[in-house]
This record gives C-alpha cells, structure tokens and sequence, in this order.
C-alpha cells in the first residue's frame, strides 16, 4: 500500500519509472537512426517486431508510472486508477509472450538450414503452448475484473494455471538454448582444423543463450514475488518487487536490444564477463567429451557462415565468416 512505502511509491518509483522509459526512447531513437542509415543489417520483419516489442515496454512502463501516481497521489478509487491498473495488468503478459516468441524465432533463426535446426513440430508446438498460456491469463483478468466477487477466485486459478504455463515455457527455452549450446561447442571442439572460423559461430550462440538465460531469470524472479504478494507484508517486500518489475522489463528490453550485431561492444562491455565464463566452461567440457570419443552427429567439417539473409545461417565452404560484430542475428 502507499500508506506503507509514501516516499518511494510517491515520489521515487515515478522517477525511476521515467528515468526507464527515456532511455527507452534515446534507445528506440539510436536503433531506427542505425537502421535508416543501413549499419543495422536485419530482415524488415525482425526489424518491425523488434520496435513492436520496444513500444510494448515503452507502453508498460508509463501505464505503470501513471497507475502509481493516480493510485498514491490522486484518487485511489477513481475510474483513472482500475482502468490503469487493467491496462498494466494485460500488458505485461503481452511483452512477456512476445518476448518468449522472439526468442523462440531467435534461436529457430540462428540454426536454420543447419545440422542443429530446430524442428518444424517443436515451432509450432512452442507457438500453440505459450499462445494458449495467453489466453488463459486474459481469461482469467477478464473474470476477475468483472465485478463478481465470487468469480474472483475463479480467474486467479486461471492466471494461475497461465502463470504456470509461462513459466514451463521460460525453463523449457532456456534447456532448448543451453542443449543446442552444449551441441555446438561438442561439435566445434571436434573440428579442430576450423577452428578459429568456429569460434566466430559458437561466440554468437553463447551472445544469444547469456541474454536469454539472464532475461528469463528476472522473468522468473519476478513470478516468484508475485506468487508472496499476498503472503508477505512488509515495506521490504514491496520496494524488493517494485525494483525487480522494472529490472524484468528492462532486461527484456535489453535482451532482444543487444541481440543486434550492431551493439556487439555495448553487449561485451556489461555482458563480457558472464560470455567469457560461460564460454571457458563450455569450451572446456567440449574438449573433455572430445577426448572421449563422443562425436557429435555431423561434425562440423565445413566453415560455418552466414548468409546475406540476416537471420538465416548455413554451411558452406566458400568465403570465411565475417567478425562477430559484423553478423546480424535477429
């Protein structure tokens, strides 16, 4: 309640709410200059979806900041405050799946028309799960605002069930990334002769999983203080939830942000030390299970590039791949 936090609910959280939402904008506003002046190289359609998905943030962010500030300074039981408070509580579900898909097309994208491609039933299996999971969740918002109060419990079990869905989507795409993962640095560590061309792909990979791993953690998090809202009571746990809610949009505004080869340096320059872990470790385990004699199926015999297409990567033989600050994956 603002009873409870007055200074950080009235004043501070607006602050950092619009201190988010600006660097938002100076970002969105970079990434579009980058794109009209053709050094961000990408499909116009992962392109579109990723200003849609900034929007989405953007949108989030100021329906929340409004909401606390028509809540705690203003009427707290005015029409402004529950037609606030229903917008932020569709548009996060909304930013969260499409953050889930665009990760899903992320890592579908990096692996096409290779050995490690992602198989047609699992997209659409993925696509259909976590749709579903979406309408469980506006479901469950639209009983539980209704006005009927015994329909109440009826649409928190449904947001519930939604949650739940969510959450089994977020672990099950982070074991799809960290398998393919594994898969790769197997096989790179097998293929000794192309070595330093395989590093240029496998440093990709380990980008794309070290953001996605780091995006749905705050996703999870967040879900787990959801879950105490209503068993936890204290001024700790409210500016604890608060902060993590901004730092779960931000993140995932982050993650899809620096997935672009453009921002290669800004990602090395917050991200480098968990990449270099992550890649040591990895490294390390390949070259132990090639030492043992465990091939993975269709070494990697070739050089691995990418293709023109931003978002399509395959085998060839032919020209070397271009740096990692050059290769656009979207």
């Amino acid at each position: 309640e603002c009873t409870e936090n007055a200074i950080w609910r009235r004043y501070m959280l607006p602050v950092i709410f619009g201190f988010a939402e600006l660097s938002i904008i100076v970002a969105t506003g970079f990434f579009i200059h980058a794109r009209v002046q053709k050094k961000l190289k990408s499909q116009t359609s992962q392109f579109y979806l990723a200003i849609t998905f900034y929007v989405a943030i953007f949108v989030n962010l100021l329906a929340n900041m409004m909401f606390y500030i028509e809540w705690c300074i203003g009427d707290a039981d005015s029409a402004s405050v529950h037609i606030l408070l229903s917008l932020t509580a569709y548009l996060h579900p909304v930013q969260s799946v499409m953050l889930c898909i665009i990760l899903f097309l992320r890592l579908v994208s990096i692996f096409k028309d290779t050995i490690f491609a992602v198989s047609r039933d699992l997209i659409i299996g993925f696509v259909i799960y976590v749709t579903v999971s979406l309408l469980f969740c506006f479901a469950g918002f639209g009983v539980a605002f209704s006005g009927c109060k015994p329909c109440i419990t009826i649409g928190l079990l449904l947001i519930g069930v939604a949650v739940v869905m969510y959450i089994g989507a977020i672990l099950t795409l982070n074991g799809i990334f960290v398998h393919k993962l594994r898969k790769i640095y197997n096989a790179a560590a097998a293929d000794a002769v192309n070595k330093a061309k395989n590093e240029r792909f496998v440093n990709i990979i380990t980008r794309t999983t070290v953001l996605t791993i780091v995006s749905t953690s705050f996703i999870l998090l967040y879900n787990i203080l959801l879950f105490l809202m209503g068993s936890v009571h204290s001024p700790v746990y409210t500016v604890l939830h608060d902060i993590v809610f901004i730092a779960d949009l931000y993140t995932n505004f982050l993650s899809v942000y620096w997935s672009f080869a453009y921002y290669h340096r800004w990602y090395v320059v917050f991200c480098g030390l968990c990449h270099r872990s992550c890649f040591t470790c990895c490294n390390a385990a390949g070259r132990r299970r090639s030492h043992h004699g465990e091939m993975v199926s269709g070494d990697i015999e070739t050089e691995m590039a990418i293709e023109s297409k931003p978002t399509e990567m395959t085998f060839q033989t032919s020209e070397s791949p271009r740096s990692v600050e050059q290769m656009t994956i979207t």
